[in-house]
């Protein structure tokens, strides 16, 4: 850190707090902490969009991120005892983050696809008594070009978590992630379900990532992390063609559709693009092309793109470190598969 610590008090009042937290965001400049009272709530919609530097990240942390323990979910004991889940964080140290309304509790990109870079974001308790988006980091799935994906994103020592047990209001998803160089790290994700939806705890929408997920606790009634699944294609689709036959340096594009299906001209460099075979095979590798955005397919299966899973991806709920763009085919579903909180119906 080598700016400035600007300290936003609990004011008494969840809606002020929120206020006086976003005022401080807007106004902070990269390099500058963020540092909200351990205990207090601040209730908003968030945008935390600033776009700084790797010499001068912006941090959004807890007073006390210094108390909350780094617990090692990821153990040999643990794995072995897949019935018992590790205990939830104790909040005291943690500064909540809540929205009070049915919108996203807090994103890093905003409505104009103007994305955050380099933020950190550490201690903080983010959940809601109104089903919402928790931690979301796109518009909605509209990113197209590669400056407008967050990117340098690191989520540390987060408490994110629905409401135990209700039927009336469900969170289907903690994390939902467009960017590159995305970090979750030693946090715990909770109380994630859904009787209407599948649920994720951490869902990969699209981008090229590389995403870090390690030493993570994950709850969620589907899965508990998964990549694409989302029918969305960042930018274009488009067909390689078959003559001259494409290689693993070089290949022809031959025709490019829009989301809508309507057909465009060749996509500019850096615009995201799914490459697929005449026959509407996604075309793997699609690390041809500098600016190819991979598109994920099918609900638990990643296909395409220029980097592995290194370990394996979950045990017993517990995340293990997992760096990847995607490489393909690799299965993303964890554990509690079908699990529902007790108390809930459906």
């Amino acid at each position: 850190m080598n700016g400035a610590t600007r300290a936003v008090h609990d004011t008494g009042n969840a809606v002020t707090n929120g206020t006086n937290l976003q005022n401080a965001y807007d106004a902070a400049s990269c390099g500058d902490q963020i540092v909200l009272d351990a205990g207090a709530e601040y209730r908003g919609n968030f945008v935390f969009n600033k776009q700084c530097t790797s010499t001068s990240w912006i941090q959004v942390l807890s007073a006390n991120l210094t108390s909350i323990p780094t617990v090692p979910y990821v153990t040999e004991s643990q794995i072995n005892n897949q019935n018992s889940a590790p205990a939830a964080p104790n909040t005291a140290n943690f500064a909540t983050l809540t929205s009070g309304n049915a919108a996203t509790v807090f994103t890093c990109t905003n409505a104009l696809n103007v994305p955050g870079t380099y933020n950190y974001f550490g201690g903080l308790e983010v959940t809601n008594n109104v089903a919402a988006a928790l931690v979301s980091c796109t518009n909605a799935l509209s990113e197209t070009i590669v400056s407008q994906l967050p990117d340098h994103i690191i989520f540390d020592r987060l408490y994110v978590h629905g409401i135990p047990g209700s039927s009336a209001q469900m969170f289907p998803r903690g994390f939902l992630i467009v960017g590159s160089n995305v970090s979750i790290v030693n946090s715990y994700v909770a109380d994630i379900y859904s009787i209407y939806q599948d649920s994720q705890a951490i869902l990969f929408a699209t981008g090229p990532g590389p995403y870090l997920v390690r030493n993570n606790f994950l709850e969620s009634a589907g899965e508990n992390i998964l990549a694409g699944g989302t029918g969305k294609t960042p930018g274009y689709a488009c067909t390689i063609a078959d003559n001259p036959a494409p290689t693993n340096t070089t290949a022809t594009v031959d025709t490019c559709r829009d989301a809508a299906g309507g057909a465009v001209n060749t996509p500019a460099i850096g615009t995201c693009v799914m490459l697929y075979t005449s026959t509407g095979v996604p075309a793997n590798p699609c690390t041809v092309f500098s600016s190819c955005e991979p598109r994920y397919h099918g609900s638990m299966r990643a296909f395409a793109s220029s980097a592995s899973i290194e370990t394996p991806m979950l045990t017993a709920g517990r995340s293990s470190e997992v760096t990847y763009t995607v490489s393909a085919p690799t299965s993303l579903i964890g554990g509690r598969s079908g699990w529902l909180p007790k108390g809930a119906t459906g």
